[in-house]
This record gives structure tokens, C-alpha cells and sequence, in this order.
């Protein structure tokens, strides 16, 4: 792809030697500082490339493939090395499509994600993690398009980047259903309306058994008259501890329950400076 996403992809069939992968008689080396393939914002679903026959020295630029963790931007896709300070390509997908995933997954947000239309819902056994407080995802390799065949190599590692922003200026962002982990994420509540955090046990699908950490987060621009952490009914775990939460409205809103909630300023994650916790008041009833 010549800009390096999906909207200048290629879309042709072509096959580099017989297209034979049974005795490899073609190469390709890649110049300094550069790829054997590129296939960075390829569409998978536009043209086939055969790489069968070829032999290859050097490695190929290729999107990483997370290990374990969802990848949400703002419009999905490749998020190319360099951008919001990403160390290397990166596969997304929307938070529509996320929120729609199910099972035990780990969520992670890439640059600004607005989430004003939709609230997200964590359901019971899923996280989200980030790049804040210098935090790296452990990858566990690299994707290779469906459409190119050939052994085009894999790598593995960390990936770094700038601390993803989650936005709302609509009604409550997150709603967490029990047994979640949010950490090293930025939650800009301007123009936001109702509250950050919701933690409902009475909601459907709720079970709490590991218990609810918030750490390493920071909150911010939650007005008078709304809520940063907003629980109900809760009868198990919930700790907020080291995260930078500077808010006017009120801190906490509890209603009812028998829970064990732990609210702490602390030190940041990866030994970080102390953290901030400065809010409205706290209400509890």
C-alpha cells in the first residue's frame, strides 16, 4: 500500500518466480534499512501475491499481532509504527466491533477513541491495559496477509506507545460487569454526562468473583454534577488505587451493597511518581 493503510491498497494478482514452493529457485534480500515485502496496510481481501518459490534474506515488514489483546482505534485497521508514538505496526479494530466480542479478552485503546455514541461494556473476565505509565504489550508475532503466501518470517516482542485517550461527551463511558482489570489508560470525560465508571451488580451478566482493580488510570474533566466512579449494589471487591484522578465533580457514588471498596492514591505502575486523587466529595447511601 503505498500510504500504508488499506485505502491505497493494491489489487493484483502476482506471483514472484514459478509460484512452486517445493524447490525454491528465486530470492529476494533486503536492502539496508529496508524489507523484503512490505505489507503494511495491505487489504486482505484485494488481489493475491505469491511469494511460494522465493528464498528469503532480510525480514519483511509485517503488522503485529498482539498476544491476547484487542487493539481499538478510533476507525479500526493497520495503525502504522510512529503513529501516537506506536514503536510497530499495529492491527485495530473499532470499538463497535470490540464491544461486541465475547469471551475472556484484554482490550487495549489506540490513540483517541470517542465512545460519546455507545458506552463500552466490559463483560464479566475481560480487562483493558494500555501504554501509559511506560507500559509495553507483549506481542506474540506478526501477521501475515491471507493473501500473500510465501515465508515471509515472524517476530515477536514489546510494543510501546502513547497512553490511549478514551473520550465521552455523551452518557456513561464504561460499564464494568465484574472480575475486570482497567489499567494505563487516559479517560477524558469533557462534556460528559452521567459517569466514567459504572459498576452495577444488579446488571445483567454481572459476577464479580476475582473482584474489580482500577490502577494506573487517569481521569480527568468530569464537571460538577457528574461522577468519576459510580457503584451499585455492590456485595464484593473493588479497588481504585494508583491512578491520577483529578476531577470536580464527585470522586465516588455508592449505592447500597456490602463490598469491599479500596480507594487509594498511591504510587503510579513502573515507579511512577505518587498519584493524585482530588475529587468533588464522595457520596455514599
Amino acid at each position: 500500500s503505498s500510504g500504508g493503510t488499506t485505502a491505497t491498497s493494491a489489487n493484483a494478482n502476482f506471483t514472484f518466480g514459478d509460484g512452486d514452493a517445493t524447490v525454491l529457485q528465486s530470492s529476494i534480500t533486503a536492502a539496508s534499512g529496508g524489507y523484503t515485502v512490505n505489507t503494511i496496510g495491505l487489504d486482505p481481501t484485494l488481489g493475491n501475491y505469491d511469494f511460494d518459490d522465493v528464498a528469503f534474506t532480510g525480514s519483511a515488514n509485517l503488522a503485529s499481532a498482539v498476544g491476547g489483546v484487542v487493539m481499538i482505534s478510533q476507525d479500526g485497521g493497520v495503525i502504522a509504527a510512529g503513529t501516537n508514538g506506536l514503536s510497530a505496526a499495529v492491527t485495530t479494530v473499532t470499538a463497535a466491533q470490540a464491544d461486541a466480542m465475547t469471551g475472556t479478552l484484554t482490550f487495549a485503546f489506540v490513540g483517541t477513541v470517542d465512545l460519546s455514541a455507545t458506552p463500552f461494556t466490559l463483560d464479566s473476565g475481560q480487562s483493558i491495559t494500555g501504554f501509559g505509565n511506560g507500559s509495553s504489550i507483549i506481542t506474540s508475532g506478526t501477521i501475515q496477509p491471507i493473501n500473500v503466501q510465501g515465508n515471509l518470517g515472524a517476530t515477536g516482542g514489546n510494543v510501546t506507545g502513547n497512553e490511549g485517550v478514551v473520550k465521552s461527551t455523551g452518557g456513561d463511558t464504561l460499564q464494568l460487569l465484574g472480575s475486570n482489570q482497567v489499567r494505563d489508560t487516559a479517560f477524558d470525560f469533557t462534556g460528559g454526562s452521567g459517569s466514567v465508571f459504572t459498576i452495577d451488580q444488579n446488571a445483567g451478566g454481572f459476577s464479580n468473583v476475582g473482584g474489580i482493580v482500577i490502577q494506573g488510570v487517569t481521569v480527568s474533566n468530569v464537571a460538577t454534577g457528574q461522577t468519576a466512579f459510580k457503584v451499585a449494589g455492590l456485595d464484593t471487591n473493588l479497588s481504585i488505587t494508583d491512578n491520577n484522578v483529578n476531577v470536580a465533580g464527585t470522586l465516588l457514588d455508592v449505592d447500597g451493597g456490602a463490598g469491599n471498596i479500596t480507594v487509594t492514591r498511591g504510587t503510579l505502575p513502573n515507579s511512577g511518581p505518587a498519584g493524585t486523587l482530588t475529587g468533588g466529595g464522595i457520596s455514599i447511601a
